[in-house]
């Protein structure tokens, strides 16, 4: 009867333990996956802003074709880009948990956020009267230069 016991807890503290890798690595590649996210955010977003700048006359969003990207890059799905009169905005429409806060981290700038009412809302300091293109979706993450 005792033995029966052991294994009984044996085999509940090993399918816990199970459960709790399973959930660790998940989280593990959900901060892995943000990170990613906003690394290749970031990069676009400085393309982005050489080209708008040097084309202020140009509006709408322009072909990869035409940015000055790095070799080595290669665009995520959902990382998209805007120009309107020599302002750069570039966003991801459905961002994940803690998209905003690891650009933020990785930059400490006022011009990243959330698109809230076709503005941009900083977590470092609110609404900094930055309006946003119609053509960029409310809740997407933003990266304004």
């Amino acid at each position: 009867m005792n033995f029966t016991w052991l294994l009984a807890f044996l085999a509940l503290t090993g399918s816990a333990s199970l459960f709790y890798l399973q959930d660790n690595a998940e989280q593990t590649q959900a901060r892995a996956d943000v990170s990613a996210i906003a690394y290749n955010l970031l990069t676009y977003r400085n393309a982005l802003a050489e080209y708008a700048h040097a084309n202020p006359t140009v509006t709408g969003a322009p072909a990869d074709s035409v940015l000055p990207l790095p070799t080595w890059y290669r665009k995520l799905p959902n990382v998209s880009g805007y120009v309107n009169a020599g302002q750069s905005f570039t966003y991801y429409p459905t961002p994940p948990n803690g998209l905003v806060s690891k650009m933020v981290d990785l930059t400490q700038s006022q011009a990243i956020g959330t698109v809230v009412a076709s503005t941009l809302q900083s977590p470092i300091s609110g609404n900094v009267g930055i309006v946003v293109p119609p053509a960029i979706p409310n809740g997407s993450a933003l990266a304004y230069q």
